[in-house]
C-alpha cells in the first residue's frame, strides 16, 4: 500500500506518535555533509527516495516512549530514519521522541545570493543579511511572517529576494512517497530491514546482526547500552558494533555473520553475552593493571581484543597463568603495532579466531604475525621516521614511557591518562616547538617539513599545568632546569643527552630519540615473555623451510627468465601479481632469489641483467617497477630488504595489508589479485566488485 506525505505532515505525525522506531534499528549516524547535502536537495525538488513504514496490530519494542495507540495499528518507520530525524531537527530545533545518536545539526544557514547552505561562521556570517539561519526561517511557517519580523532596514532586501524565499519555505510542501507493508512478522521484517539498508548509508554487517537479534530479543539493545554506560564508567568506551561482533564469536565461532548466527537460537545468544560481559570486565582490569593502558583512547583499534576475549570465554574466563596473560599482551601490542586489523576486519578477525579455536593457544597468533612481518616482530629506529600521533606507535611510545614509571617533568605527578582534575590531563608536547622549528627553517607548507616537525621523536608526555609552562619556550634551558629538579625524568621518557638539544642538532636529536623509543618499546616487549625460545623471532631459514602459504611465496628470479636465459618482464610480472595479491589480502612476504621447493638461489643473475649489477642497482630497479605497476601511495606499504644466507644473497619484500584495493597497472591493463592458499589469483570485474565491498568495510 502507497500513501503520499508532505514534510510538514510526517513531523506532525512524529509529534503525535504515528509514526514510531523500532528497536531493533541503529541510531541516527548522518553526518554535517550528508544533513547539507540532503536540505540542498529538498531545496531544489531533487528526488530523495521514499519512506518504508511497517503496519502491524502487534505490540514491538520501540524506540522512546510507549505509544497510545488508539487505532490499533504500530506504524514503525523501516527505511527513513535518518532523513526523518534531520528534517524534524532543522524544524523544530530539537530531537525526535525516538532519537539516539552521537549529534544533530542545528546551525545550518541558507545564502540567498549564492543559495547555498553552509554551518554557522561568526566571521563570514554574523551581520551579513544574505545569511539566514535555517531553523529559525522555517519556524515561521510563513515568508511574509518572517518579512514582518525583520527590521524595515532590510525588507527591501528580502523582498527582492522573495522567490528564493519562498523555494527556501516550499520545503515544508515537500512530498515523500510512503509504502506500507503488514501481514508479517518480526523475522520477516528484520529481512527486509537489512535488505533496504544494504544500499544508502551504509549499515555495518555488526549493525544487521543487531537488528536480527533485537527482533528475537527486544531488550538486548537496552541491555548492552547499559553495558556500555558501564564500561564507558571506566575509560572504556565500546560500540554496540563491537559488542555484537564479541556475541557472534562466542555464541558461533565466528564474525562473519553467516547463517550459523541468523540460525543461532536467542538462548545460545544470550548466554554468550554473559560470558562477553564478564570476560570484557576482567579484560579491562588486565589492560589497566597489566597493560599500562588508561582507555580505549589507548588502543587503535577495541576489534584487537576480540580474539582475547573469544579466548577466555572458552577458558573460563580468565587467564591460566601469568606467562599466559603476558603472551596476550605481548600478542595485542604487536598486533596493534602492526596494523593487524587494519582494513578487512572481519576477515582477519575470524582468521584468528579459527586459528585460537583449533590450536587453543597464543602461540599460534603470534607466529602469524611474525610471518606477516618477515619473521621479525622487533621495532626498528626507522619504522618511527616521520610518524606522527596518528601512527600505530604513538600510543606504544605512551605504553612503555607509563611502564618505565614516567613521571611529570613539573610537578611529578605520575602519568595516568585519567588524572582528577582539567590542568592534569595527559598531553603531548613538542619538546622543539612547533613555531621555534618553523623560525629556524622548516617550512610549514612543506609537508615533508610538517612531518618531521611533529614526529613522535618530538613528542612528549605531559600534563596541561606543564604544557601551558613550557609554551613555546627553547627546550635546552626547561630540559636543563627538569633533570635538576627530577633527575630520572628525562630518561624515562626516551630523551638524549644534552648535546641533542640545541636547536641546530634537531636532525640528530630526531635520529637519536628514534633510536632510543624503538630500543626501549622492543625491550619491554621482550621482558613479556622473556627466556621463551618460542619467542625468538623466526629465521629467514626457518619460513623458507616451512615452505610457501598464503602470506609467504617464493620466486627465484625477479627478471631473469631461466629457460630462455634472457630478461623477461612476465617473470618481473609474476612478482609484481604476488605483490598485488598481498596488497589486497591481509599482506606477507615475498622471497626473490628463492625457487618454489625452499632452495636458495640467490640474486646474481638478477644483478648481472641490470646496468647496475649490484644491490643498489636491483633495489632501484625494483622501486621503480612497483611505483610504475602500483603507483606511488601504494609504495608505503611495500618494504625491501636483503639478507645474506649461505646459499647467497635474497631480497625479502615485506607487503602490508593495504587499506584500500590495488590494481597492478601491466600492459596497458589493470587487474587485481588476491591470494588463494599458496597462490595469486585474478578476479573478474564483478569477483572484483563483490570483493571490495565485503574486504574494505
Amino acid at each position: 500500500m502507497a500513501d503520499t506525505r508532505k514534510v510538514n505532515e510526517l513531523l506532525s505525525s512524529i509529534d503525535l506518535k504515528e509514526y514510531i522506531l523500532p528497536e531493533f534499528q541503529r541510531g541516527y549516524v548522518w553526518t554535517q555533509k550528508q544533513v547539507k547535502e540532503y536540505l540542498n536537495s529538498l531545496y531544489r525538488n531533487y528526488p530523495t527516495g521514499s519512506f518504508l513504514i511497517w503496519k502491524t496490530p502487534q505490540s514491538q519494542k520501540i524506540r522512546g516512549a510507549e505509544v497510545n495507540n488508539d487505532n490499533k495499528y504500530y506504524k514503525l518507520i523501516l527505511d527513513g530514519q535518518q532523513r526523518l530525524t534531520s528534517l524534524y531537527a532543522l524544524f523544530k530545533a530539537s530531537p525526535p521522541p525516538f532519537y539516539e545518536g552521537e549529534k544533530l545539526f542545528f546551525n545550518i544557514y541558507f545564502n540567498l545570493d549564492t543559495e547555498e547552505f553552509v554551518y554557522y561562521m561568526e566571521k563570514k556570517m554574523k551581520g551579513n543579511i544574505e545569511w539566514i539561519p535555517v531553523t529559525e526561517f522555517l519556524k515561521y511557517g510563513d515568508v511574509g511572517k518572517f518579512i514582518a519580523s525583520t527590521a524595515d532596514s532590510i525588507r527591501t532586501y528580502y523582498n527582492n529576494n522573495l522567490t528564493k524565499l519562498i523555494k527556501l519555505n516550499e520545503i515544508r510542501n515537500y512530498s515523500y512517497y510512503l509504502t506500507e507493508i503488514s501481514e508479517l512478522d518480526i523475522n520477516e521484517v528484520v529481512s527486509v530491514f537489512n535488505l533496504v539498508n544494504s544500499s544508502g548509508t551504509p549499515l555495518s554487517r555488526a549493525d544487521l546482526a543487531l537488528a536480527h537479534i533485537c527482533s528475537y530479543w527486544p531488550e538486548a539493545r537496552d541491555i548492552f547500552k547499559d553495558a556500555q554506560k558501564k564500561f564507558s564508567e571506566y575509560y572504556f568506551d565500546f560500540g554496540l558494533d563491537f559488542l555484537t561482533v564479541c556475541i557472534s564469536a562466542v555464541s558461533v565461532d565466528s564474525v562473519l555473520f553467516e547463517r550459523s548466527f541468523y540460525t543461532a537460537h536467542i538462548d545460545i545468544i544470550k548466554e554468550s553475552w554473559k560470558k562477553v560481559k564478564s570476560t570484557l570486565e576482567y579484560v579491562i582490569n588486565v589492560l589497566k593493571n597489566d597493560a599500562f593502558i588508561d582507555s580505549s583512547s589507548n588502543l587503535k583499534t577495541p576489534f584487537v581484543l576480540i580474539p582475547i576475549i573469544y579466548y577466555l570465554s572458552k577458558n573460563s574466563g580468565s587467564f591460566n597463568s601469568e606467562d599466559e596473560k603476558r603472551k596476550f599482551i605481548y600478542w595485542m601490542f604487536n598486533a596493534l603495532m602492526w596494523g593487524r586489523y587494519t582494513g578487512r576486519t572481519y576477515q582477519t578477525l575470524q582468521q584468528d579466531i579459527v586459528n585460537i579455536k583449533n590450536s587453543k593457544r597464543i602461540e599460534g597468533l603470534i607466529e602469524v604475525l611474525k610471518r606477516l612481518r618477515g619473521g621479525k616482530l622487533e621495532v626498528d629506529a626507522d619504522d618511527l621516521a616521520f610518524e606522527g600521533t596518528a601512527s600505530r606507535f604513538f600510543p606504544m611510545s605512551y605504553i612503555v614511557a607509563r611502564s618505565k614509571g614516567a613521571i611529570d617533568w613539573f610537578n611529578g605527578l605520575k602519568l595516568y591518562g585519567k588524572n582528577i582534575g582539567k590542568r592534569y590531563k595527559i598531553q603531548t608536547h613538542h619538546i622543539f616547538p612547533q613555531s621555534l622549528l618553523y623560525k629556524h627553517g622548516y617550512k610549514s607548507v612543506d609537508r615533508q617539513d610538517v612531518r618531521r616537525v611533529n614526529e613522535i621523536a618530538n613528542l612528549s608526555f605531559v600534563t596541561q599545568e606543564t604544557n601551558l609552562k613550557i609554551s613555546n619556550n627553547d627546550p635546552y634551558p626547561y630540559l636543563k632546569k627538569i633533570e635538576e629538579q627530577y633527575p630520572t625524568a628525562l630518561k624515562k621518557q626516551f630523551m638524549p643527552t644534552e648535546e641533542y638539544w640545541i636547536i641546530n642538532r634537531y636532525e640528530d636529536f630526531l635520529s637519536k630519540r628514534r633510536e632510543i623509543i624503538a630500543k626501549e618499546i622492543n625491550k619491554y616487549l621482550s621482558n613479556l615473555i622473556k627466556g621463551e625460545n618460542a619467542f625468538i623471532p623466526l629465521t629467514t631459514e626457518q619460513i623458507i623451510a616451512e615452505g610457501e602459504n598464503e602470506m609467504v611465496e617464493f620466486k627465484s628470479y625477479l627478471r631473469w627468465d631461466y629457460y630462455q636465459n634472457v630478461v623477461n618482464k612476465n617473470i618481473e610480472y609474476q612478482s609484481l601479481k604476488t605483490i598485488a595479491a598481498l596488497l589486497n589480502f591481509n599482506g606477507g612476504t615475498l622471497f626473490i632469489g628463492v625457487a618454489d621447493d625452499g632452495k636458495i638461489l640467490g640474486l646474481e643473475k638478477d644483478y648481472n641483467s641490470l646496468g647496475k649489477p649490484n644491490k643498489d642497482g636491483f633495489e632501484l630497479h625494483l622501486n621503480d617497477i612497483l611505483i610504475e605497476s602500483f603507483g606511488k601511495e601504494f609504495r608505503k606499504y611495500i618494504h625491501v630488504s636483503f639478507e645474506n644466507t649461505i646459499s647467497g644473497e635474497i631480497c625479502l619484500v615485506r607487503v602490508d595489508a593495504s587499506k584500500t584495493p590495488a590494481f597492478i597497472k601491466f600492459k596497458g591493463t589493470k587487474e587485481f589479485y588476491i591470494r588463494t592458499g599458496n597462490s595469486s589469483r585474478s578476479l573478474d570485474l564483478q569477483e572484483t566488485a563483490n570483493y571490495i565491498k565485503t574486504h574494505w568495510e
